[in-house]
């Protein structure tokens, strides 16, 4: 998965990736660039296109050395100085993750059929593995479509996302006013879901770490956040 692949690779870099239920509303992602190691924290709520965006957009924000708590809106923000860093972290994670040469090709192609934006969109997602916002945020840096469309088209995005959101609760309503339970993602014990939250390498750096006795189970139950029970099951016997 290229999720996986990225995060792993960021971790090589020295940079840890936590997920975790933040709604997206509120904050996509933000980075640590205090901490040493670095940490990006990214929100399950995402989508999997959202979070590989989300990750190189963070990643930038590293490497300017500029903190930014990042959501939907943060790339408008009326703050002069957020606005401009968020759009250069936005131009360097599509850049990083949609090349010129491939994405302009593409677009003189849909140019000439004069097919659906929507659509293009949507197979420009499919092909490069990336979020119609990232393959959006591309073809504005590389002035490929007008400020006042690329918003447009934004806002439409943003618009059909909550109104799935609204129609997803409604339904759950209606089934519950009927006396049927909404089905649902069965809940994975902490030990499970502590590798994808946390990821792999930081989870296994601390318990190498209790293994040689440098930190205790406490230490562990504490940095993970996990209960006994979820201890037990997770270091070794």
């Amino acid at each position: 998965m290229a999720y996986g692949a990225w995060r792993d690779w960021l971790s090589s870099q020295g940079i840890y990736v936590f997920e975790f239920n933040i709604p997206i509303e509120d904050a996509r992602g933000f980075c640590l660039i205090k901490s040493d190691p670095k940490v990006i924290v990214v929100s399950k709520k995402d989508s999997i296109r959202g979070r590989i965006f989300s990750l190189f957009h963070e990643y930038a924000h590293i490497l300017l050395r500029e903190s930014v708590i990042c959501n939907m809106e943060s790339d408008t923000s009326p703050d002069s100085n957020v606005a401009n860093i968020e759009n250069w972290c936005n131009r360097f994670a599509g850049a990083f993750l949609l090349q010129k040469k491939g994405i302009s090709e593409d677009y003189q192609k849909f140019k000439t059929e004069n097919g659906n934006f929507r659509k293009f969109l949507q197979d420009t997602s499919n092909k490069y593995k990336i979020s119609q916002e990232c393959a959006l945020v591309r073809l504005r840096f590389l002035d490929l479509i007008e400020y006042p469309y690329y918003l447009a088209i934004k806002t439409s995005i943003k618009s059909e996302v909550q109104e799935k959101k609204l129609k997803d609760i409604k339904e759950r309503e209606e089934l519950k006013s009927k006396g049927v339970e909404p089905s649902f993602q069965p809940q994975l014990p902490k030990d499970k879901t502590i590798w994808t939250e946390r990821g792999a390498n930081f989870v296994s750096l601390v318990i190498q770490n209790s293994n040689r006795g440098f930190i205790t189970e406490r230490d562990v139950m504490d940095i993970l956040d996990l209960r006994i029970d979820h201890l037990v099951k997770l270091l070794p016997q």
